[in-house]
């Protein structure tokens, strides 16, 4: 018995060239997420998560700076400016002392007091006690002094100017009377911008003369007097 003939069914046509091109495009899909991935890092990254640049560094500001702070220094006084200053501030109690007794026999004053300075102040004082006054601060007071500027014109000259605020009240005893009884003469209160002229000698520096160069009625800033 012969061989029966093979069948050879017939391909449609064009089923190969489809079944390349889906395999192609699978192949094309499947380079490109493995070129994504390995872009990535091959971590898995969250789809939701959008990547965002990174900051650039901010270069941190130098600190800041202070100005060296600049500072004025004052010269320290001569030593004449010293001895001045010491004469002038035991001229002061006891000129208020004096004043209040009268006493123009004053020992600091007798060693201090030379020339005008000397007939002028004590000369008050005499004065004074003629007429039985005396000058004597209020309760309370306001009396002050401050000197202003000390100025030498020669080593052994000094001019000293002072701002004083006065107050003291000039009183007089009345007489004939059972019980002491005192009577205002003066009770104006001035500021006066005071100049006395020292010299220095063989008694040390003493007061030749003491003038009040401006008086003004009540009390004031002693900075009218410091121009």
């Amino acid at each position: 018995m012969g061989s029966r003939p093979r069948l050879v069914r017939p391909r449609p046509r064009g089923s190969w060239s489809l079944r390349r091109s889906w395999l192609s495009a699978r192949i094309a899909i499947a380079i490109g997420a493995a070129i994504i991935i390995a872009g990535c890092g091959g971590a898995a990254t969250d789809p939701d998560v959008v990547a965002r640049p990174e900051a650039a560094p901010v270069a941190a500001e130098p600190p800041a700076t202070e100005a060296p702070a600049t500072t004025t220094a004052t010269a320290p006084p001569s030593p004449n400016e010293v001895e001045v200053r010491a004469v002038m501030d035991r001229f002061w109690p006891a000129y208020l002392e004096a004043i209040s007794i009268p006493d123009p026999a004053n020992a600091v004053l007798v060693e201090l007091l030379t020339g005008d300075a000397e007939h002028a102040v004590l000369g008050r004082f005499e004065g004074l006690a003629r007429v039985r006054q005396r000058a004597v601060p209020p309760e309370p007071s306001v009396y002050s002094h401050r000197i202003v500027s000390i100025a030498f014109s020669e080593t052994d000259v000094a001019t000293v100017r002072e701002c004083v605020v006065d107050d003291l009240r000039v009183i007089q005893d009345v007489q004939g009377t059972a019980e002491p009884t005192t009577a205002l003469i003066d009770g104006d209160v001035v500021t006066a911008e005071v100049t006395t002229s020292l010299v220095e000698g063989e008694a040390g520096w003493q007061i030749t003369a003491r003038d009040s160069t401006e008086v003004l009625q009540g009390v004031r800033d002693c900075a009218i007097f410091s121009a």
